[in-house]
């Protein structure tokens, strides 16, 4: 992973701020991902406890 910063940096020319930046935006994809995934589940679990009577 460090040389895929370093290239980037070196051969593109990429500053460390639009490093930081690429890498905060994706921290907050990875976080929505993860989050949706979540509510996937919890909606999943609610619906099936309603439909089945709430007998888990």
């Amino acid at each position: 992973m460090a040389a895929l910063v370093w290239a980037a940096v070196d051969q593109f020319g990429i500053t460390r701020e639009e490093i930081g930046q690429l890498f905060l935006g994706v921290v907050l994809v990875v976080a929505l991902v993860i989050a949706a995934a979540a509510l996937a589940v919890f909606l999943w679990i609610g619906l099936r406890r309603l439909f089945t009577g709430g007998d888990d």
